[in-house]
């Protein structure tokens, strides 16, 4: 399945998700499409007295910072990074060709410790990430809107979303194909 946003690993920092809206600016691939899901690298952090499991929710805003969707809500066990897909519920948000998304995390304060999302970059490596300090979710409810600040490093979070292009529609591949050079299908 395609995706958008950073699907690599690499740890070089961490960002908090606890009690912060969390996220990437990423653009859509050149098909509309529909969001199946959000992955993201997040682990449990002690920051000095034990780390407590932590609730992860993740969403989808469009360019405008309008919410387009949320997905089920998760539990990061452990203080070792994992991967966790979050699945979106139907009906599952429908997404732009080449439109620009803010990817989000957030989670709960059940007690001690961060929950925390998987950072790679450092100083020049690219886009930075944005952020919605101080927002206490309840329920890991999202709002409708946002006002994202720009953080200060130059960091890409390890979050992605997953979607599936959508029904009946042409998608053209180009490349070294032989003598045909393109190929258009449709997704079954």
């Amino acid at each position: 399945m395609p995706t958008f946003g950073y699907t690599g690993t690499t740890e070089s920092d961490r960002a908090n998700l606890t009690g912060v809206i969390t996220a990437i600016y990423s653009q859509m691939g050149a098909n509309n499409g529909i969001a199946q899901s959000i992955t993201i690298n997040a682990k449990n952090w002690d920051t000095g007295s034990g780390a407590d499991d932590h609730t992860i929710k993740c969403a989808l805003y469009n360019a405008s910072k309008n919410l387009v969707g949320s997905t089920e809500a998760k539990l990061i066990v452990g203080e070792v990074y994992a991967s966790y897909t979050l699945n979106f519920a139907e009906p599952k948000p429908s997404l732009i060709a080449n439109q620009y998304y803010y990817i989000c995390a957030w989670s709960n304060q059940p007690g001690n410790g961060q929950g925390v999302v998987n950072m790679t970059g450092g100083e020049g490596f690219g886009p930075t990430y944005y952020e919605l300090k101080d927002y206490d979710a309840a329920g890991g409810i999202y709002p409708a809107s946002v006002t994202l600040s720009n953080s200060t490093a130059d960091y890409w979070l390890n979050i992605y979303c997953t979607y599936l292009y959508a029904d009946n529609q042409d998608i053209t591949m180009t490349g070294n194909m032989g003598l045909m050079g393109q190929i258009t299908c449709k997704q079954t």
